[in-house]
C-alpha cells in the first residue's frame, strides 16, 4: 500500500525527480537549471503573474528596510533587485 503510494506521488504532472546520488555537477548545486531543461511554456502565465506579485511585495519593503536603517531608500531597492535572481537557482 505504501509503495503504491510512494509511486504515484512521484508521477504527478509537474513534479521533477531530485538527481540522484552520484549525478553530481552543476545540478545538484542549481536545481533551477534542471527546472528549466523540464520547463513547460503554459507554466509562463502563471510564473509571470507570481513574478509581478512578488515584485510588487518586495521593491516597497526593501526600500522600507534601507529608509528604517537610516541608509538612502535606492540601496534597499538595489538589495531587492540583487537578491531576486540568484534566489530563483535554489
Amino acid at each position: 500500500m505504501i509503495d503504491s503510494v510512494a509511486s504515484n506521488s512521484l508521477n504527478e504532472p509537474g513534479r521533477l525527480q531530485r538527481p540522484r546520488r552520484g549525478q553530481g555537477g552543476w545540478s545538484s548545486w542549481l536545481p533551477g537549471l534542471q527546472i528549466l531543461r523540464h520547463y513547460d511554456v503554459a507554466w509562463l502565465r502563471h510564473d509571470i503573474a507570481a513574478g509581478l506579485v512578488l515584485t510588487t511585495m518586495l521593491v516597497p519593503v526593501g526600500i522600507a528596510y534601507a529608509v528604517a536603517s537610516g541608509v538612502p531608500g535606492i540601496y534597499g531597492l538595489y538589495a531587492t533587485m540583487a537578491g531576486c535572481p540568484p534566489s530563483s537557482y535554489f
